[in-house]
């Protein structure tokens, strides 16, 4: 019997990944789950340490996400350098924003007569 085991990882930064142990010969020996921390990567070790089981009873259902999992956040796209430049040229084509309006004083100045009205009327009112 080979011994040899070849260990396949994704390597991510902060989810979960599938790590598949393979024999000397290529056939599957386990699959599971993995975080990239010691301890995960420490509880695949000891797994693969497991002996092999037969080709009938491996769940091809594992891959599939239960409603209990967390789907993975896609973070990345890739973009043609051409549809970058396009969109840089198209931004620096834009004419700049106009600045904002100054505000009209007519506003802030019925504002303050309107205080000093009530002022007016509650000085007239507690004077009586």
């Amino acid at each position: 019997m080979d011994d040899r085991r070849l260990v396949g990882i994704d390597l991510g930064i902060s989810s979960a990944h599938t790590v598949r142990v393979l024999a000397g010969d290529g056939s599957l020996v386990c699959r599971r789950k993995a975080l990239p921390t010691v301890e995960s990567l420490g509880e695949v070790e000891q797994t693969a340490r497991m002996p092999v089981v037969e080709p009938d009873a491996v769940d091809d259902d594992e891959d599939t996400l239960s409603g209990l999992d967390r789907v993975p956040a896609v973070d990345t796209a890739v973009i043609p350098a051409a549809v970058v430049e396009e969109h840089l040229q198209q931004v620096e084509a834009e004419p700049p924003a106009r600045a904002a309006p100054r505000r009209s004083i007519v506003p802030v100045v019925l504002l303050v007569l309107m205080i000093t009205a009530l002022v007016v009327l509650a000085a007239w009112g507690l004077s009586r």
